[in-house]
């Protein structure tokens, strides 16, 4: 059996147009809040970029994929792109970390930390009478 390019490339869209499906579900079951305002063609839109994007920092595994597009659901659809994280899209492309996951990694990690520093003041200037 001979296995010509076109249909390789062929099995490749397919897979990938399944992938996308199953993330369109896979955030608007985790991520309800965050992808309301989008209809599943602009969903599969934003979805489509971000993963152009995740392998333009050698993302490849379907775990990393995941993990990148809840990453951009949660801090925006271009979180490794806005001046305001510069440091995300540093990490992302640091050749010194020679893992393309633990670098990734090293982002889900700071994001959450961020988070999870913005509630805490959040909380203690709510404490002090201050505005939320």
């Amino acid at each position: 059996m001979i296995v010509r390019s076109e249909q390789l490339a062929a099995l490749g869209r397919a897979r990938e147009a399944q992938f996308i499906g199953e993330m369109v579900i896979h955030l608007r079951s985790h991520f309800p809040r965050e992808v309301a305002e989008l209809d599943d063609d602009g969903l599969r839109a934003r979805i489509e970029a971000s993963l152009s994007r995740a392998r333009g920092y050698a993302l490849s595994s379907k775990q990393d994929c995941i993990r990148f597009l809840n990453l951009c659901a949660s801090f925006g659809w271009n979180f490794d792109q806005e001046p305001s994280r510069p440091w995300v899209g540093e990490y992302l492309r640091d050749v010194e970390i020679e893992s393309p996951s633990e670098r990734l990694r090293r982002v889900s990690s700071r994001c959450l930390r961020d988070l999870e520093l913005e509630e805490n003041n959040r909380k203690a200037r709510a404490s002090l009478g201050g505005a939320p």
